[in-house]
């Protein structure tokens, strides 16, 4: 490879990595790590031109910055693995890694201490050593070993993000540093001259690497980073043509190239910066939404336990109070049961509404599972018919039931006890809605690969208003009868558990509705 090639390459590689270092330094959001990185750039691309310049251009004076660039670069590098550890002392850790760097890079620095001479024999280069060459290469070993330690042990201990960071930067500072170390010292030194030229390649692999692992780090936009060492390494390119071949038309595409670079560069950067806007959105709206849960656990904590503190006198006042009007065990005038009985029956609403706000909380809870098993659905919903006969009887409703036998439907996979609940639910307030003297009617039928449930009340149906809400928690529709409101006034959760219950299953609840012609609530289960 032609020297002039090879220095031209150098050369763009040393002025990319000096970009990457100036970028680094001109972001807002860069950490100490970052600026370290920086320099560590910016001593490497000195590193790399000193060795250009001692072993191919055969000049020893450009050694001292060969051997004393070459330390410093290696006590920030171990500087910057260290600043990610949690143990990490910016004060104590500069003085212990800099100090030592500092000193050996200023002894290096004396002529003809560290090389003595550099000589091209029959395209060999024959380098002789100064007494502190051997100095010299104690402190890269002791930096690297460090490097090294350091490196495995805090590693595991990062976020994702900067371990991609930092692994992708020692790994390109690994290759690039063996890569110049063995083109341009080791080879020579044993009579094999012929790689020379690839050093300053060794840049390539620094740059890319280095890049790559701050874009991922969220530092330097990848998209930016591209359009940038792109952008420079053309224009340089062109700048070399130019005055190779110096004319007034390469002058004015030169000019262009620049200009068009320049668009380039600032339409990356604005396109990354609206990136950055939304990235930091929908992180925010991350950290709101863990909030948001972390808030919503604790309110459902809460909720369990103050229903359960509360619920502990009330079932002992309902119990009480169940024995004087239910069980007869006393016996009280008319005057103390009409005293007493309103505080029975808002116990018993209280009891009903406190178990109804469990149940939510557990269905809605992340650790809520369904206890599925084969189940005979046109049995249990004749128990059901069956249990609720009482309270039709009291209203004088007929439950008019179309059922297909159980031989006829194959057996579900449901949870039972939360099927029967919800089907409890529907014909309970069909029948507390319904107008006495009524009839209600009850079908099942399957439809495709679904089972369908289905009962029809004749009450007063549910307004246009309250079809948007009803299945909302805690909501009231405006359909009870105002002449015996507290048997139809629920809880406003009932439709609210059977919707979720069906849900998990599966399954959709839906309702037909008209005011004054009465109401039809649906559900379907998977025959699956």
């Amino acid at each position: 490879m032609p020297t002039q090639i090879t220095n031209l390459i150098l050369v763009i590689c040393s002025i990319l990595s000096v970009s990457v270092g100036i970028k680094i330094l001109l972001t807002k959001d860069k950490s100490f790590s970052d600026t370290i990185l920086a320099f560590v750039m910016f001593f490497v691309s000195i590193w790399s031109l000193a060795i250009d310049f001692t072993t191919v251009q055969i000049q020893v004076s450009a050694s001292v910055f060969l051997f004393s660039s070459a330390v410093m670069a290696m006590s920030l590098v171990l500087l910057y693995v260290l600043s990610f550890a949690s143990f990490f002392d910016k004060k104590k850790n500069l003085l212990a890694v800099l100090i030592p760097a500092i000193v050996v890079a200023i002894i290096t620095m004396i002529p003809h201490t560290t090389l003595t001479s550099v000589e091209r024999i029959d395209n060999h280069v024959i380098s002789k050593y100064g007494p502190f060459f051997l100095l010299y290469n104690l402190a890269i070993i002791t930096y690297a070993v460090l490097i090294g330690v350091y490196y495995r042990k805090i590693l595991p201990h990062l976020r994702e993000n900067l371990r991609i960071q930092l692994k992708y930067t020692i790994i390109s500072l690994s290759i690039a540093g063996i890569f110049t170390l063995f083109a341009t010292i080791i080879l020579p030194s044993s009579g094999i001259s012929d790689f020379v030229y690839f050093g300053p390649l060794s840049m390539l692999f620094l740059v890319a690497g280095i890049s790559y692992g701050l874009s991922r780090h969220r530092l330097l936009g990848a998209q930016v980073i591209a359009s940038e060492l792109l952008s420079i390494t053309l224009v340089l390119v062109v700048l070399v043509w130019l005055v190779v071949n110096f004319s007034i038309f390469n002058f004015a595409l030169f000019a262009c190239v620049i200009i068009i670079s320049f668009l380039f560069i600032r339409s990356s950067i604005l396109a990354a910066e609206e990136r950055l806007v939304i990235e930091k959105k929908e992180q925010q709206l991350q950290k709101d939404k863990i909030e948001l849960q972390s808030l919503d656990k604790l309110k459902d904590e809460f909720i369990m336990m103050a229903t359960h503190e509360l619920s502990t006198p009330l079932s002992i006042i309902q119990a009480k109070l169940s024995m004087v009007f239910d069980e007869k065990a006393y016996v009280l005038s008319d005057k103390d049961k009409d005293f007493l009985k309103p505080i029975y029956l808002s116990s018993k609403r209280a009891t009903v509404l406190f178990s109804k706000i469990i149940q939510i909380v557990n269905l809605e809870s992340s650790n809520f599972a369904l206890i599925k098993e084969k189940s005979d659905f046109i049995a249990l919903t004749k128990q059901s018919i069956k249990y609720a006969g009482e309270l039709a009887r009291i209203k004088n409703i007929q439950i008019v039931a179309s059922l297909p036998s159980s031989d006829s439907l194959e057996k579900l996979a449901i949870d039972e006890k939360k099927i029967k609940q919800v089907v409890d639910s529907m014909i309970d307030n069909a029948i507390v809605f319904s107008n006495p003297d009524s009839k209600i009617e009850l079908d099942v039928k399957v439809e495709k690969e679904n089972v369908i449930f289905s009962i029809t009340d004749n009450g007063r149906g549910i307004s246009s208003e309250d079809k948007v809400h009803i299945y909302e928690k805690f909501y009231q529709m405006d359909r009870f009868d105002e002449k015996n409101p507290t048997e139809q006034q629920g809880s406003g959760l009932s439709l609210f558990i059977d919707k979720r219950i069906i849900e998990l299953h599966g399954g959709k609840t839906w309702f037909e509705s008209e005011p004054d012609k009465g109401s039809t609530f649906y559900f379907s289960l998977p025959l699956d």
